[in-house]
């Protein structure tokens, strides 16, 4: 787009199916974050609190549940940070994809499964 931001459409299975636009953060080690009002929207489990390290080095503890999202037209549980920012798609999502991003405004953004080796 044109904040320079590389952005995916998902497909959420809650209380309700979603769809929601994240951002592809590839700092991010986790599978996706959301704010804490679509996910309590969604009805999505809590787990826990988790500590993350932040991209300035500080720590912070976060939020996280259970959800589904739609992933490679299949329904995969994975766990979801409330975040009070942008829904982020990080590598735990796409971890054995190939993500491919044309890098202009307008540019297209994949993600498809690897081949099995």
């Amino acid at each position: 787009n044109a904040l320079g931001e590389a952005r995916v459409a998902l497909t959420l299975r809650g209380s309700e199916d979603r769809e929601v636009e994240a951002v592809v953060d590839t700092g991010f080690t986790g599978s996706l974050t959301l704010p804490s009002d679509t996910i309590a929207e969604l009805q999505f489990e809590w787990l826990g609190r988790e500590a993350a390290i932040l991209g300035d080095g500080s720590v912070r503890l976060f939020a996280v549940f259970v959800g589904i999202v739609l992933w490679d037209s299949e329904e995969r549980t994975i766990e979801v940070t409330a975040s009070e920012t942008d829904a982020l798609v990080g590598m735990g999502l796409i971890h054995g994809h190939l993500l491919q991003i044309q890098a202009v405004e307008g540019g297209h953004v994949t993600i498809e499964a690897l081949g099995e080796s």
